[in-house]
């Protein structure tokens, strides 16, 4: 007899290959003996405090580390992450969605089962995915078991998009042929037409070469798509005036002498809108118009072509192009001492330093962001299109546990949320202390929810939360933790404790609450709610 392989084996090895070191998950009762398989494997288990949670931390992992995982149980188990991989779906995060599913013969048999529908149907949970997954199978054929995990993972690998995975309870440990080593997935391109892709690239060379003012704007699917590498070296070589999108922040060293600043709609840097509105060439890497990504793998390919022509060239492209200057608000020091937001903005500016992982909530803050500039070495992230508040609490355990795995690369892991945004997942808090991540948390309390104050409904009582003693929370996790507390009301106590945060002298969990006026929000803010609120042609 040949040799054989389990089918839970198999997969975790390809994830294992695909350089994942933490797998996120709540345990249930359809994916226990999975979960076992996990541990088995070398693989570490992050439990989580519920499945949300565990798709965020998915999300914010492979934010960080290329690919996230998280396992969860049939039915409310499953659909209680669904959210989560939503988000990731929309911002072409890689995660794989693993779902323990119940015996094959119960699902055959139509038994009513808990954690169902009580209809004796199995199938309707796996059609709700497809939607939100490039690639979904459920191994309920063990002959095909292998080439369909391969097949899912691979679709991942090309579209940068969660997949879904359903595995049966008798499928785990199951026995399939098997002839390895295991090679690594290969990440296939589509094939184009040679005299295709030449006409793109000499297109390219040529407009570039004879542009008055060229514009290279790089947007996040040059992250996703692993082209960091390349864009660096034809922005060094062009010497070419290079802008970044809001949703890319970071991709990219923002302190290059040729960055030019953000540039992305009403969000843009004034300098840069005026540079690229006028541009008569503009190149755009990794392009995602927010409503549909253009991004095409075989951009890849024309790239690499496009940067050894001009790597190779006889006389280099000479740096005639001028290059803007960024334009970032300067906030004016705040009267009578009290914090504004574009103050702490202003600040937050000063205390970012390299090695920083910053995980930002959607809304206010990610918008004022736009104001901040960041060093080298800052790697900085929110959620742009999904924008499901409560994200980035639950995000940051994964990005954090990654930063740990990456400890030579982040030194400082760093969240910024609002007080509304952090109460819709303040379990993930838990998580963050039992995983001993370590993190800088500043919770920005506005008594409410103060974006969505300035767009409608200044007063109205839906833009209200509950008031938490947001100095207790940590500890109200429990006693054996190392944890401290501050409270920022003015700008000397701000100034005081981001002195004491950059000492770094503390090896625990420390939370920041910054108190800001229930109706202030940064200057960006503002500017784009008065755009908001007038009415569409």
């Amino acid at each position: 007899m040949g040799d054989t392989i389990g089918i839970a084996q198999h997969l975790l090895t390809r994830l294992q290959q695909l350089r994942l070191q933490t797998v996120f998950g709540v345990p249930g009762d359809f994916q226990l003996i999975l979960i076992d398989e996990i541990l088995k494997s070398g693989l570490k288990w992050a439990g989580s405090a519920n499945e949300l949670v565990a798709a965020y931390a998915a999300d914010g992992y492979a934010r960080i580390n290329g690919i996230g995982a998280v396992v969860t149980t049939f039915g409310p188990g499953e659909l209680s992450a669904v959210n989560g991989i939503a988000g990731a779906y929309s911002e072409f995060v890689p995660v794989v969605h693993i779902v323990g599913y119940p015996h094959r013969r119960a699902q055959q048999a139509g038994m009513i089962l808990h954690h169902t529908l009580g209809d004796g149907k199995f199938g309707m949970f796996h059609e709700m995915s497809k939607h939100i997954s490039c690639a979904t199978t459920v191994l309920n054929d063990e002959k095909t078991a292998i080439e369909e995990i391969d097949r899912v993972l691979q679709a991942m690998l090309f579209h940068s998009r969660p997949v879904y995975i359903g595995i049966p309870m008798d499928m785990v440990n199951l026995k399939v042929p098997f002839t390895g080593p295991l090679s690594p997935l290969p990440a296939l391109l589509d094939p184009s037409d040679e005299d295709d892709e030449s006409a793109v690239v000499n297109l390219i060379i040529n407009r570039i070469q004879s542009s008055s003012q060229f514009a290279l704007i790089v947007d996040i699917g040059a992250a996703r798509f692993r082209l960091l590498n390349a864009v660096n070296k034809l922005i060094d070589i062009l010497s070419a005036p290079h802008f970044l999108t809001a949703m890319a922040r970071t991709c990219i060293n923002e302190t290059h002498s040729c960055f030019g600043g953000l540039y992305g709609g009403e969000l843009s840097d004034r300098s840069a809108k005026e540079y690229v509105e006028a541009a008569d060439c503009v190149l755009k890497i990794g392009n995602y118009p927010t409503e549909g990504m253009t991004y095409n793998a075989n951009v890849k390919r024309v790239l690499g072509r496009v940067l050894e022509f001009f790597e190779s060239a006889p006389q280099p492209v000479s740096p005639r192009w001028q290059v803007p200057s960024p334009v970032r608000d300067v906030a004016p020091s705040p009267s009578l001492g009290k914090i504004t937001f574009d103050w702490l903005l202003h600040r937050l500016s000063q205390f970012f330093c390299n090695g920083d992982l910053v995980v930002v909530e959607t809304g206010s803050v990610s918008i004022g962001m736009t104001q901040v500039s960041f060093p080298e070495g800052v790697h900085a992230f929110t959620q742009t299109v999904w924008g499901s508040i409560g994200f980035a609490t639950g995000s940051a355990v994964g990005a954090f546990t990654a930063a740990l795995e990456q400890s030579e690369k982040f030194k400082r892991p760093i969240l910024i949320t609002g007080e509304g945004s952090m109460q819709m997942t303040i379990q993930a808090l838990g998580d963050m202390l039992r995983f001993n991540l370590a993190p800088i948390i500043f919770v920005l309390n506005n008594d409410g929810y103060t974006c969505e104050r300035v767009v409608n409904g200044r007063d109205q009582p839906y833009n209200d939360v509950a008031t938490w003693n947001w100095q207790t929370m940590l500890e109200s996790f429990g006693p054996n933790f190392m944890t401290r507390s501050y409270k920022a009301e003015t700008v000397g106590d701000l100034d005081i404790v981001l002195d004491i945060l950059s000492g770094g002298e503390f090896n625990g969990a420390q939370l920041v609450e910054v108190r800001l006026d229930k109706y202030d929000v940064p200057s960006s803010m503002s500017e784009l709610a008065a755009k908001l609120r007038k009415p569409r042609k």
